[in-house]
């Protein structure tokens, strides 16, 4: 059984990566590596200052003219927008090493806002600095075009999954994905610590909680998962990847 009483730290791109590593695969972010020699230590090489959020509090908002792309340090960001009822709508989760604001680059006002989830650190880097790079680095260049074609490929990744997969794929492939993201070299011992509540991921999943939490005791009782309260244990692999077979991969 999963042992509540284990201690599972909320993961840093510092302790993900302690060297400078030779591509993004290597940092437990969710981006991948592009074919340059530029990663995610050259735009924090471009940053003015980490910023220290507590958890609720927002980092963009509504309609604020963008200025800067942001890496997240530590805790976890989410981007959501309201829709015409005023309901917030989770777009995407964020998690150490992994980087946003990339929608901010064609400068008008944003239609997304950013929240932390959990308390950390942020890396700003402004516009205007990565401007300046693309004026003179073609591997910035490659980069960032990379960054842009994982952004859009992760949201049509999502529309198709929320649109056509049942809930309990949904799950499945939410907690698979997580865990890589968030422990990109672990290959056994599959326990980590949920960095949004379940309500969430029902948001996110385009699920209302009450399926979210049958998927999740049904996944129990099928003995894929051990559960107690945000700590995950991924027990059966195998079972949690077969139900994801079909989905879009890179």
């Amino acid at each position: 059984m999963l042992d509540i009483t284990d201690s599972i730290d909320s993961p840093t791109f510092g302790n993900i990566a302690a060297n400078r590593p030779a591509s993004l695969d290597e940092t437990g972010s969710g981006t991948p590596a592009a074919d340059s020699s530029w990663n995610t230590w050259d735009l924090i090489a471009l940053s003015e200052l980490s910023t220290f959020f507590q958890a609720g509090e927002l980092v963009t908002r509504l309609n604020d003219m963008p200025e800067s792309l942001y890496v997240v340090g530590s805790g976890a960001v989410k981007s959501f927008y309201l829709d015409a009822q005023g309901n917030e709508c989770i777009t995407a989760f964020y998690l150490p090493g992994e980087i946003f604001g990339l929608e901010g680059f064609n400068r008008t006002n944003l239609s997304f806002a950013h929240q932390m989830l959990k308390t950390g650190y942020l890396y700003r880097i402004p516009y205007r600095e990565i401007f300046h790079a693309l004026n003179k680095d073609v591997d910035c260049q490659k980069y960032i075009l990379q960054l842009l074609s994982h952004e859009m490929f992760e949201a049509q990744r999502m529309s198709v999954i929320n649109g056509h997969y049942t809930a309990e794929v949904r799950l499945a492939y939410f907690l698979l994905n997580l865990w890589q993201r968030l422990n990109p070299k672990e290959k056994q011992g599959a326990v980590f610590s949920l960095p949004m509540t379940r309500v969430a991921i029902s948001n996110f999943l385009g699920l209302t909680p009450e399926t979210i939490s049958r998927c999740f005791a049904l996944f129990k009782r099928n003995n894929w998962i051990e559960a107690a309260g945000s700590k995950i244990k991924l027990t059966d692999i195998e079972s949690l990847s077969h139900l994801v077979t079909g989905i879009p991969t890179r």
